[in-house]
């Protein structure tokens, strides 16, 4: 599997859920381009996580977002298991140390003909 970053997104943690939900640590999603809702929640305990690790990393460095600590946890946005992703910790962006919810959209590389 060949995969290539996409799209990279960066959102302020809205705090306006349920407390449960909150947490002042960020959060990085990897998500395949063209994955159905299906898909992934057919596949969301069975991820690549070595291979996602080298992107959510990349994209971090890519725009600038410095962090202590990226751990891959499968109840990263929701308790239910739904939303798995990476934690990242002490993670300062433009020179803020808000949470942040980070977007990593990966393709598969086009083959060379």
């Amino acid at each position: 599997m060949d995969l290539q970053i996409s799209d990279i997104t960066i959102v302020p943690r809205h705090f306006d859920r349920p407390r449960r939900y909150t947490s002042s640590r960020s959060i990085v999603y990897v998500h395949p381009v063209g994955e159905t809702l299906i898909d992934n929640l057919m596949n969301r305990r069975n991820r690549p996580i070595k291979l996602w690790r080298k992107y959510a990393t990349e994209a971090l460095a890519e725009r600038g977002v410095k962090y202590s600590k990226l751990s891959w946890r499968q109840n990263a946005g929701c308790s239910c298991g739904c939303s798995p992703g990476f934690i990242a910790e002490d993670v300062t962006f433009n020179g803020r140390w808000d949470p942040l919810e980070i977007w990593v959209e990966v393709e598969e590389k086009p083959v060379a003909v």
